[in-house]
């Protein structure tokens, strides 16, 4: 425990131990003070630093045990302090919002459409990759129409008469038939007059009579 007693700070006081308490008594006449040299503890474990990445300080501390006196050597810094979290802080990927869906590649039979997003910050330092840049979804998935495809007409048949008007008829064949509310198909049978000409009617002629 120190006292200062009034005056205290005058040359002609010493430092003097008692019963291990130091006191400040005044030195016999004619005595000069010796210089009393500052003592410090030792530094105390490094703080905390104040950031994990790009850059920061942490503190250490030490107390004064014994203040200088008389010119001694004067006390150092009671604080102390180093970068820490010096590494570039990590910088996670950052993506615009997706566009509207683009067209639909087709109408029916699926097919795709694509939206996209651009990408705003690039990942650095192991931040966050980025994700797809593109996103596609089905569309278009309905069956198409399919139209009724026929054959050629065939030839036409033979007249049902040479005379006094008949018909003939012709076919053809289906060869894709109608889905999905494609076009029908029409007539497979197609028929026409013929034979129109009238018949040659010959003379008839009644039994002869007696004579």
């Amino acid at each position: 425990v120190w006292s200062f007693p009034e005056g205290a700070d005058h040359p002609n006081y010493v430092a003097a131990a008692s019963y291990g308490l130091y006191s400040i008594v005044p030195a016999p006449e004619g005595v000069i003070a010796c210089p009393v040299d500052c003592q410090m503890d030792a530094w105390a474990e490094w703080g905390p630093c104040g950031a994990t990445c790009d850059g920061s300080t942490q503190a250490r501390t030490r107390a004064i045990l014994r203040p200088a006196e008389n010119g001694g050597a004067a006390c150092q810094a009671t604080v102390d302090t180093r970068p820490c979290g010096t590494d570039p802080c990590p910088v996670d990927c950052q993506m615009d919002a997706w566009t509207e869906w683009g067209p639909c590649g087709a109408t029916c039979d699926g097919s795709t459409q694509a939206r996209s997003r651009a990408i705003l910050v690039s990942p650095e330092n192991g931040g966050a990759a980025c994700q797809a840049t593109v996103d596609t979804r089905p569309c278009g998935t309905d069956p198409c129409p399919v139209d009724c495809h026929m054959d050629a007409w065939a030839e036409w048949g033979p007249c049902g008469a040479t005379c006094g008007g008949s018909t003939q008829s012709r076919t053809r064949a289906i060869l894709v038939s109608p889905e999905n509310g494609g076009a029908a198909c029409q007539a497979t049978v197609d028929t026409r007059p013929c034979g129109t000409d009238p018949c040659p009617v010959d003379c008839h002629m009644d039994a002869w009579a007696e004579w």
